[in-house]
């Protein structure tokens, strides 16, 4: 397993670069820009956090094969859950609900699977 080069908090967000094989368990992100921002990273998992009252919940950026599971998105301002420039990720049994948009695939995403998510009480 190979540790996130950089994991810091920078405006109001918690960074995590060219992370692989990270475990991200069990947290609450709340009031910040993204509530979780992973940056070029591969095989990570994201699962039983809680993202309330962030600009974005979960934001993967130039990111693959990661999985999102069992997370709470709920009352972000833009989106529970955004991906861009992200590949071959799953988004399963996540709860998004009172966001703006529930799950943003954002430019040049591909081979995406979600599945079981419960959404509710979103505007787009």
């Amino acid at each position: 397993m190979r540790a996130a080069r950089s994991i810091d908090t920078l405006n109001d967000r918690t960074i995590s670069e060219d992370s692989t094989n990270s475990l991200l368990n069990k947290n609450t992100f709340s009031n910040n820009d993204d509530g979780i921002y992973l940056l070029d990273s591969s095989n990570c998992t994201i699962t039983n956090n809680t993202y309330e009252n962030n600009e974005d919940g979960i934001h993967l950026m130039d990111s693959s094969n990661c999985t999102i599971t069992n997370n709470t998105c709920s009352f972000n301002n833009n989106s529970g859950i955004y991906l861009k420039r992200s590949s071959n990720c799953t988004l399963t049994n996540n709860t998004i609900s009172g966001n703006r948009v529930v799950i943003d695939l954002h430019t040049s995403c591909h081979d995406n699977t979600t599945h079981h998510n419960n959404i509710s009480h979103n505007t787009e």
